[in-house]
């Protein structure tokens, strides 16, 4: 052993890179400048976001969904707090990008990506959903079932990175500590509620009774969080709530399938993304419902999503509107289409961002739980 840590006071709910990484950057940057980690990885965030959609569809849509991500009470209040979510949420992205507009032939994408992933399965589990699901990506539908050396590796990756999780714990403890790393996953995973090593409850046990009451409080926690807050809460039959929810719920679809017409304006990779982001983040919150229960969070990882599919249905409406006068006016000229679209949506953005700033200012003191 390297040190005598006592195995069952060791913590085993997180994997301990985030330890190291804030240690060796109070080391070398010191203590005050400390707070510029959680903010290169917010920034890191809305940045990728911002360079990804740009280069799928304009600069201006890039610069919407970065901006809703970025404003969102949620990742406001969260974005000084460098907490294994927000770091493990940055490399997801970054992973899911590289799988989207790379076709993976090179060996540097191939690098950058099992780079990635490694990354983020060291900071927290979330990793591990985002190695899964790259890997169905990969093998079944871009392969199409057919091994080469990346699946394979793609597919031994999360079983490695967590055995020397385990060989990490034992060379710290002296023990695997089987047992206290099985209560944590069952409280995580179940009504069971989160459990130290002596098996004393951390907090309250959750008082759903099985998965569909809490798929009814998570549909509650969604309603808060993502249908209400960046809306004016005194309109409750606002329309523009509902985008949020419906641009979640339809470019799923249009990711899914390729529905004519839509796709032209939702580019290959934008399917891609959203679809691998939506399991990823979807699956991890499910799983781990217990630990969403207590942690809102955890939400921070699906802000990206509804941020993206919100804006890029705004974007598609817009756009068919745009469309549709052109034809009925006998317009031929594809220019006036794109540039009524252009004015017509960035229109509607700009009044929406004056709404959320408002909103913001009030709610986020009050809405954010520690």
């Amino acid at each position: 052993m390297l040190y005598t840590i006592e195995p069952r006071s060791y913590y085993i709910h997180h994997p301990a890179t985030i330890i190291v990484t804030l240690y060796i950057f109070k080391k070398i940057f010191g203590e005050s400048l400390v707070f510029l980690l959680p903010l290169f990885v917010s920034l890191g965030i809305v940045v990728s976001i911002y360079y990804f959609i740009s280069k799928s569809t304009n600069i201006f849509v890039g610069f919407w969904c970065a901006f809703l991500t970025g404003m969102h009470p949620l990742f406001l209040g969260y974005s000084l707090f460098f907490g294994h979510d927000p770091i493990t949420l940055l490399l997801t992205l970054l992973a899911i990008m590289v799988v989207s507009r790379s076709t993976l032939e090179s060996n540097l994408s191939k690098s950058m990506l099992i780079l990635l992933l490694i990354l983020a399965m060291m900071f927290d589990w979330l990793g591990y959903f985002a190695s899964l699901y790259v890997f169905l990506y990969y093998f079944v539908i871009k392969r199409r079932l057919k091994r080469d050396r990346l699946s394979l590796i793609l597919f031994l990756l999360p079983f490695l990175m967590f055995a020397l999780h385990l060989l990490h714990i034992k060379i710290l403890t002296g023990s695997f500590n089987f047992e206290h790393l099985v209560r944590v996953f069952i409280g995580r995973i179940s009504n069971a509620g989160e459990r130290g090593a002596d098996g004393v409850a951390i907090n309250v046990i959750p008082d759903y009774k099985n998965f569909f009451e809490f798929l009814i409080f998570f549909k509650g926690y969604l309603k808060e969080y993502f249908f209400d807050l960046p809306f004016l809460i005194e309109y409750p039959y606002d329309f523009r709530r509902w985008f949020f929810l419906a641009g979640g719920i339809i470019l799923l679809v249009f990711s899914i399938f390729n529905v004519p017409g839509v796709n032209k304006l939702l580019h290959k990779e934008l399917r891609i993304f959203l679809s691998i982001m939506f399991f990823t983040v979807f699956s991890y919150l499910f799983v781990f419902n217990s630990f969403t229960y207590f942690h809102n969070f955890s939400l921070l990882n699906v802000v990206p999503f509804f941020a993206v599919s919100g804006v890029l249905l705004i974007y598609i409406v817009f756009y068919g509107f745009s469309y549709i006068f052109a034809r009925v006016a006998r317009i031929k000229s594809g220019m006036f289409t794109n540039l009524f679209a252009g004015l017509a949506f960035n229109g509607f953005m700009f009044y929406y961002a004056i709404a959320l700033f408002k909103l913001c200012s009030r709610i986020i003191p009050f809405r954010i739980r520690w």
